[in-house]
């Protein structure tokens, strides 16, 4: 007698073990999730600060190479600097030194010193003579003579008092011999700021160290300034990977410092000799992970209590489920009615369904369809067989070795079954293996498939004809659903460098992964991820219909897209290369909105792209200037050196404008020495420090054999939905205003 009591016991013993592995298992995924999350968010954080610090080493590295401009050309080309005494001279130096300060406010000091360490020229005032030749950077840039640049570890500056680090750049002869160097202080401040912005979380660090020593220059949150200027030891595991060569990495370990057991990414800068390091705390990044479990620990708790209240009452109903003869009684014809169901279904089936006994293959019941699909009276389908039926079965053995596989599980075959007159059909099974009053049988549910067939052999041969003349295509041609290719032609593969489909397929999945993000075509990032690609080209003009891909040779080739429908599902691809015909184009269009003197754009450009300035302007929620620049007599510099130095003029001048304005501002050539300047920009204060900026640096700038030279700025603000006309006649006002006031000056009408 089956026992349900043992059933329950082991039921819930079985289930506890069960639910435990499974929590442990899934305890250990999340772990190694916990970890796999903590390294990306590391590395990003890295990344973030190497680029804000690298960011401030150029700055510094570009004002050097200002102040080393500044130091060999002023004396030469400057006629006050050569006529004024030393102390003039040092005023005349700090002033062009403090205006490098005012354009980048991360650096503090700039120092100029000579072979001997002395420094001559400062942006600070001296009181004393300061001598910086003790120093280590100073001793390396003099000892080396293939050294440019050194960098010091944390000082504290004799000119400020400040703790800072310093950035000198050497100045060299023809023989590489030192002449003097130049040196601009970073405060250490300002380098714990840019630590300080990143939220490492509770015990997470952030450090700047030297990558050739280790020395630590600068740690947030800094628990000990006594660790400044100390290095790694060498055993320490990031000291012997930046040693090793590696770049970038991440690992975990145990804080020699607090005992604190941290994640870090460190990354080793390419141009500066630093690597920046983010770590957090074992405490910080399992945090989630050490809840998630405690929650699981819960439920695990609660299902062991209602898998408990459950065995109670399963035992409790055990003895209320033995069936009594009545019920057994009543079950019979409850049996005895879903076989009534079953015989009117069988007789109704619209498939030929019928019942088999295994040990004879004698067909025992059947559907209506089942006797038209096989053409046999009623009394001949009564010693009928399915040996009788099926074309290649030869005995009644042949058909159990068939089925021998068969169980309570559905399973799907093709035969081919033989009428009473001869013919044949092909015929799709699905059968499985029932058990009535201790005996098996096979149920099967059987359909006429032959015309499917037909069919489908026709299509295959299509899909053969189609491929054939595909291959003979001399563009890349292919078939797809838009989702995944089902047929590429050679040309395909010889682009992209794939062997064959299965190849291509173990990678990618479409053609269209390899479309390159490019303004001027189409890709995917102009449409919604859940969109198909080849429905939205379809929507553009077939001007239009032009994506740009990279072939096996790196190269970028654009190709011409034409899609014409195969099946209901399939469509045909066709990638035409017009990469020469759109590269042509582009560089007509480029030359004929460009200024052909300075290359500036010019006003057919402006006059096609105005509306477009300011649509953008709306979306991004900023405001548009017009300024014009014009250069103060202007007609001075043809009258004086000619019309050729006037046009050598205007380009150096259109140079310079490019080189201090920013990377979003369009310069257009109006006519003439007269300029418009295209500016989007947050608030007025900015606008007003972006003009002053440019103004003064074309005062400032020493154009070729022409020497110093000012321009004039009007300025004004684009009102919503006014004529531009309107507003470049308000900048030609202001302009006026500023040359009719002394000229060199910025005016803006708002």
């Amino acid at each position: 007698m089956f026992n349900i009591k043992n059933l329950t016991y082991g039921w819930f013993l079985f289930s506890i073990i069960v639910i435990v592995i499974i929590t442990l298992l899934q305890g250990y995924f999340e772990y190694k999730k916990s970890i796999k999350d903590a390294i990306i968010k590391t590395n990003n954080l890295t990344i973030l600060l190497t680029k804000k610090l690298e960011n401030d080493f150029d700055q510094a590295n570009n004002i050097l190479k200002f102040v080393e401009n500044i130091i060999k050309t002023l004396p030469k080309e400057n006629k006050i600097f050569q006529e004024a005494n030393f102390e003039e001279k040092q005023k005349l130096v700090a002033s062009r030194f403090n205006f490098l300060i005012n354009n980048f406010k991360n650096i503090s000091v700039i120092n100029y010193l000579d072979a001997n360490g002395n420094i001559i020229y400062s942006s600070n005032t001296l009181q004393d003579k300061i001598n910086l030749s003790d120093r280590k950077h100073f001793l390396e840039l003099k000892n080396n003579k293939d050294l440019m640049i050194s960098f010091s570890d944390v000082i504290v500056s004799r000119t400020t008092n400040k703790t800072s680090l310093a950035q000198l750049l050497a100045i060299r002869d023809d023989k590489k011999e030192l002449i003097g160097a130049i040196s601009v202080l970073i405060d250490l401040e300002i380098i714990n700021n840019i630590l300080a912005s990143i939220d490492t979380g509770k015990n997470g660090v952030a450090l700047l160290r030297r990558s050739d020593d280790r020395t630590l220059i600068s740690k947030y949150p800094i628990i000990d300034k006594s660790e400044i200027n100390k290095q790694l030891p060498l055993n320490n595991d990031i000291s012997v990977r930046i040693r090793a060569g590696e770049k970038s990495s991440s690992l975990e370990y145990i804080a020699s410092t607090d005992g604190e057991k941290r994640l870090a990414s460190f990354i080793v800068m390419d141009k500066y000799p630093f690597y920046v390091q983010v770590a957090l705390s074992q405490e910080e990044y399992l945090k989630q992970w050490k809840r998630n479990l405690m929650i699981v620990l819960i439920l695990i708790i609660l299902f062991v209590l209602s898998a408990f209240l459950l065995f109670l009452v399963v035992r409790k109903s055990y003895k209320r489920e033995q069936l009594s003869i009545d019920k057994q009684k009543e079950l019979m014809n409850e049996v005895l009615k879903e076989k009534i169901k079953y015989e009117t279904l069988l007789k109704l089936s619209s498939d030929a369904v019928f019942v088999v006994d295994i040990a004879t293959s004698k067909i025992l019941e059947y559907s209506y369809q089942t006797q038209k699909n096989l053409r046999y009276s009623n009394k001949e389908m009564m010693n009928l067989t399915i040996v009788d039926i099926d074309r290649d079965l030869k005995s009644v053995e042949e058909f159990k070795e068939i089925i021998s596989n068969i169980n309570s599980e559905i399973i799907s075959l093709q035969r081919v079954h033989q009428r009473k007159d001869g013919t044949f059909y092909n015929a799709s099974i699905t059968a499985a293996k029932i058990r009535i009053n201790e005996k098996d049988y096979i149920y099967s549910s059987t359909r006429d498939i032959t015309e499917k067939i037909k069919i489908q052999n026709k299509l295959e041969e299509s899909y053969k004809n189609l491929e054939k003349l595909i291959e003979t295509q001399n563009n890349i041609v292919i078939l797809t659903n838009g989702k995944e290719i089902k047929f590429a032609n050679q040309k395909f593969f010889n682009f992209l460098g794939f062997k064959n489909l299965t190849d291509f397929k173990e990678k990618h999945k479409c053609i269209c992964e390899f479309f390159i993000e490019n303004d001027r075509f189409f890709h995917l990032k102009k449409i919604n991820e859940d969109e198909i690609w080849l429905d939205k080209i379809l929507e553009l003009e077939e001007s239009k219909r032009v994506v740009c891909m990279k072939g096996k040779d790196s190269l970028e080739y654009l190709f011409s897209v034409w899609v014409n429908n195969f099946d209901d599902e399939t469509k045909i691809v066709s990638f035409t290369d017009i990469s020469q015909t759109i590269l042509e184009n582009i560089y007509l269009e480029e030359k004929i909105l460009h200024d052909k003197l300075t290359n500036a754009y010019n006003r057919e450009f402006f006059e096609n792209n105005y509306k477009r300035f300011i649509d953008n302007c709306k979306i991004n929620n900023t405001k548009l200037a017009l300024a014009i620049l014009d250069i103060d007599y202007f007609k001075d510099v043809n009258d004086r050196f000619g019309h050729d130095v006037g046009d050598l003029f205007l380009i150096e001048f259109v140079q310079v404008i490019q080189k201090y304005s920013r990377k979003n501002d369009i310069l257009i050539r109006w006519g003439g020495e007269e300029f418009i300047l295209i500016l989007e920009f947050d608030s007025s204060k900015d606008l007003e420090k972006i003009l002053e900026n440019l103004r003064n640096s074309i005062e400032f700038h020493n154009f070729q054999k022409v020497g110093n030279k000012t321009c004039s700025i009007g300025a004004t603000i684009y009102k919503d939905d006014e004529d531009i006309l309107k507003t470049i006649k308000r900048a030609d006002e202001s302009l006026y205003d500023a040359k009719n006031s002394g000229r060199n000056k910025v005016i803006i009408t708002y």
